[in-house]
């Protein structure tokens, strides 16, 4: 009787055990096809994501039948089993249900080319977006109750990586489905829509990012794009008078033209503020003025260019390809190193309007690697590298909640630093700027403590381009010294700050002290320093603001 009991518990062990490996070989499969389907949907790939898609539901189907069975039931007791057999379990259920919502999803896409071919079928599914984000949200909590420690055969990765992911895939999905209407009606699918889109150089630097140094107008009919017209900022220069360029008394609010004055009506100074609708209403008004009004402003900057060719590869202009890893270093150094001249800055400004133009084209008309540029477009928009404004009001509403706005608005009680280069040269890529907002006696005190630190770390042997001075006439000052800076540095107060008396400052420059130029901007006081740096110079801004309301 012990000889037939032991042998029956052997025979039990071994069909326990095959019975377990029969399981993981079918859950080892289904992560297999999980990754080949997480690579063709990021690639927007319709026909291989179908595929890809079908073998996921099929696998998952298999997975899901062998942990139906007995044997895994058992092992769902047994301690050293447990915890791996209930987590497989719950991803090939996730996996199955996954598979299914996002089905309808690859079918709208299917038969689509261009990307605003496949930006187009995804909008106009606001229902099955919806949909898949509540799939999402669920697996997600399924997810939340597995644990990960522990887990064998390399399951706690894959158990780690879905709890991280799913709970942002969902509130992505769920923005994304609230996003459709202002999004369509963006890329014009109610009416053809016209945008300006200003290339920023933030090797010379302005209040919204940087110089705005080249521009295009973008048309989109029903989604589809069209490049309508390209040029430097100079071209824009010589079409109206230096100071007559913007009607800015008429683009924005009193105090801030009475501000700033006639700096607010030149291509080449208007974007002072780090307000974005500001800056925008006064570039749309430019625009009407010439006669190509637009429908919204987009700005970008070398940080966007990169992140959209880690989305489409590289793409090449003159001679020169750039791509996701060098075009940061190409347009902030080795734009100037190939042009260093005064006499080169023609062609430096085709060159660069060549490669921005190629950027956006290859990203409207290439398929894209989606997960890639999606990756590389949250860094740089939490950089502050994109800025948009709609004109239409329920557009801009939407933009509103996004990070993209850049407006005083979303952040009403917190103070904000600007920079804008004061000599025309290009030093600010090597210029430091830390801004440190303390508002530990808020609110007790009522007080926000602000710091800004300055050090200006330019090298020798710059081209001359970049290491240089303009004087009034935008001719090199003989009379300046190789490598020096000089900087407005704007404070804006919250708009609960109490104008002109309600603030304390303590600012020094080269070991003396200072006193700002009070003015008011979008609504915000602000105070504005002028910081001159020598080449290996620093300087501490250090102000106290009174303000009504605590962040």
């Amino acid at each position: 009787m012990v000889g037939l009991s032991v042998a029956g518990a052997i025979v039990v062990i071994l069909w326990l055990g095959f019975s377990l490996v029969s399981t993981l070989m079918d859950a080892r499969a289904l992560r297999n096809s999980i990754g080949a389907a997480q690579e063709s949907v990021g690639r927007l790939d319709a026909a291989a994501a179908a595929q890809d898609l079908a073998a996921v539901q099929l696998e998952a189907t298999r997975t899901r039948a062998s942990t139906s069975g007995l044997a895994w039931r058992i092992a769902e007791h047994v301690p050293v089993f447990a915890g791996t057999a209930r987590a497989t379990t719950a991803l090939a259920e996730v996996a199955d249900d996954l598979a299914a919502a996002v089905e309808p999803m690859v079918k709208s896409l299917q038969g689509t080319t261009t990307t605003a071919d496949k930006a187009l079928a995804v909008l106009h599914e606001p229902e099955s977006l919806a949909k898949l984000a509540v799939t999402v949200r669920a697996a997600a909590e399924r997810m939340n109750g597995v644990s990960a420690g522990l887990l064998m055969f390399g399951l706690g990765g894959a158990v780690s990586e879905a709890q991280q992911a799913l709970p942002a895939m969902a509130d992505s999905l769920e923005s994304m489905a609230k996003a459709t209407g202002p999004m369509l009606s963006m890329l014009g699918a109610d009416r053809p829509t016209t945008w300006l889109v200003m290339a920023q150089n933030p090797d010379e630097i302005r209040g919204s990012g940087g110089l705005f140094s080249a521009y295009l107008l973008v048309r989109f009919t029903d989604g589809k794009m069209e490049i309508v017209e390209a040029g430097s900022r100079k071209q824009l220069d010589r079409e109206f008078p230096r100071t007559e360029q913007i009607p800015y008394f008429t683009a924005t609010d009193i105090d801030t033209a009475s501000t700033w004055g006639p700096s607010l009506g030149e291509w080449a100074v208007f974007n002072i503020a780090p307000d974005f609708p500001t800056v925008a209403r006064l570039a749309a008004a430019g625009m009407a003025k010439r006669g190509t009004p637009v429908d919204g402003v987009i700005a970008i900057d070398p940080a966007i260019t990169a992140a959209i060719l880690a989305g489409t590869g590289s793409v090449e202009h003159a001679g020169v390809t750039i791509d996701a890893s060098n075009a940061q270093e190409f347009f902030s150094k080795g734009l100037y190193e190939k042009y260093p001249g005064f006499a080169d800055v023609q062609a430096k400004d085709q060159l660069a309007m060549g490669l921005t133009y190629a950027t956006i084209d290859a990203a409207m008309k290439r398929p894209l690697d989606v997960s890639s540029l999606w990756s590389a477009m949250q860094a740089a928009i939490e950089g502050g590298h994109l800025k948009v404004w709609a004109k239409k009001p329920a557009n801009q509403d939407w933009l509103m909640t996004l990070p993209v706005a850049s407006a005083f608005a979303q952040q009403p009680n917190v103070p904000v630093v600007g920079f804008v280069n004061a000599t025309g040269g290009k030093l600010d890529a090597y210029i430091s700027r830390d801004v440190t907002i303390d508002t530990s006696r808020c609110p007790a005190d009522k007080e926000i403590d602000l710091r800004v630190e300055m050090k200006n770390s330019a090298p020798t042997g710059l081209p001359g381009y970049v290491d240089v001075s303009l004087d009034q006439n935008g001719d090199p000052d003989p009379s300046v010294r190789p490598g020096y800076s000089k900087t407005l540095v704007t404070v804006y107060g919250p708009g609960s700050a109490a104008p002109g008396a309600s603030y304390r400052t303590t600012a020094t420059l080269e070991g003396k002290s200072v006193s700002p130029v009070y003015g008011s901007t979008a609504g915000r006081p602000n105070w504005m320093f002028t910081v001159p740096l020598q080449r290996g110079e620093s300087a501490t801004i250090a102000t106290t603001l009174k303000v009504s309301t605590c962040p």
